[in-house]
């Protein structure tokens, strides 16, 4: 539910927090890791083949928002909303906080459809990515 509106179940939580039984922050896991590898080859394809800019926009946006759901669902909880100000604080305090995220994050939302948007999205991925493997890796032990 969350690929197709992204959210989901952020908002789900402050309307009905009863409405589950386990949220997807409970135990966080790999479906966020995966669809963005399943995108990013989709946008890749897409700048390759010099689509229309709408269909990167729309796939850089919804991975951006997955992106936010990741590092808070990494954490333990829900987003718990997206001003500007508040999810640049909430963002940089997380442990997993890749650096100059905010302003990263920034130039992607403002710019979803160049393809430099897309590395950044990539790299912050990839930084996401090793700081939770090592974070797994230190709790399993």
């Amino acid at each position: 539910m969350s690929e197709e509106y992204p959210f989901f179940y952020d908002i789900l939580y402050v309307v009905q927090p009863d409405a589950r039984t386990a949220w997807p922050w409970a135990e966080p896991d790999d479906t966020l890791k995966r669809r963005w590898d399943q995108r990013r080859r989709l946008i890749q394809d897409v700048f390759h083949r010099r689509q229309k800019s709408f269909l990167i926009r729309e796939s850089m946006i919804g991975a951006l928002a997955e992106f936010i759901e990741r590092m808070f669902w990494e954490e333990g909880r829900p987003v718990d909303g997206l001003a500007k100000r508040h999810l640049s604080s909430e963002l940089n305090r997380m442990a997993f906080a890749p650096l100059n995220l905010d302003e990263r994050i920034d130039y992607i939302a403002r710019q979803p459809d160049r393809y430099t948007s897309y590395i950044q999205l990539n790299l912050l991925e990839d930084e996401l990515t090793k700081k939770i493997a090592v974070a797994r890796s230190r709790r399993d032990h």
